[in-house]
């Protein structure tokens, strides 16, 4: 039974059941270590907000599913400034029943449907098997809008399944904001509070003349 996840970065498929702990550890480890250093590699990217995104990839999530044995797992990261999606893949492709033939980023698309390929990674960008590294790009601004909302999938499609064998619907994970100056997050930050509890004490006094002019406003 497969749960079709809606803005959610809880994704449970009965099929990942299969993944060894230490497996999946070791692919997160390897996998999220490479696209912080495609992120942050470079001095002229630092004051600029970086999105992050992941994807579980398997038989179950195709249209129509597969029987495939196959999984992986994706990080991403988009800088929002270029639109530039920067990708670390790893997969067992040693489970594959066919052998992979192109991957590519599809989109737009809920988890049940399909959609064109948008961007291809292998065999252009990346070659064939695992594991993938690389970026495609840029992005058009309806791309990056549609990537937000989750409507991109990334497929690896097989000689055994030409449509694709496993599939995995790309999910925001968070926003990261890179800048030169730290202390200007702090002071950010210390500026929010302030006004944040004027704002506090605003709606305090509001309430208090209410209160004595007798309106009461239900919550």
């Amino acid at each position: 039974m497969k749960k079709i996840f809606k803005n959610s970065v809880d994704v449970t498929l009965t099929s990942l059941k299969m993944l060894k702990t230490g497996l999946i550890a070791s692919i997160l480890i390897l996998a999220f270590s490479t696209v912080l250093v495609s992120a942050n590699g470079d001095d002229k990217d630092k004051n600029q907000d970086v999105l992050a995104f992941t994807s579980l990839l398997n038989g179950g999530q195709e249209v129509p599913e597969t029987d495939s044995n196959a999984f992986g797992v994706v990080f991403m990261t988009l800088e929002q400034d270029v639109g530039i999606l920067s990708y670390s893949i790893t997969y067992t492709d040693d489970k594959l029943v066919g052998t992979e033939t192109a991957t590519h980023f599809h989109a737009p698309a809920n988890p049940d449907e399909t959609a064109p390929v948008v961007f291809t990674v292998s065999p252009d960008v990346s070659p064939l098997g695992s594991p993938k590294n690389g970026s495609v790009g840029p992005l058009t601004k309806k791309q990056i809008n549609d990537l937000k909302k989750g409507l991109f999938y990334l497929n690896i499609h097989s000689s055994a399944f030409p449509d694709g064998e496993i599939r995995g619907q790309v999910i925001p994970v968070s926003k990261v904001r890179y800048s030169d100056d730290d202390n200007s997050n702090d002071n950010s930050n210390d500026n929010d509070n302030s006004n944040g509890n004027d704002n506090d004490n605003d709606n305090d006094n509001d309430n208090m003349n209410n209160n004595s002019n007798g309106n009461y406003n239900a919550e």
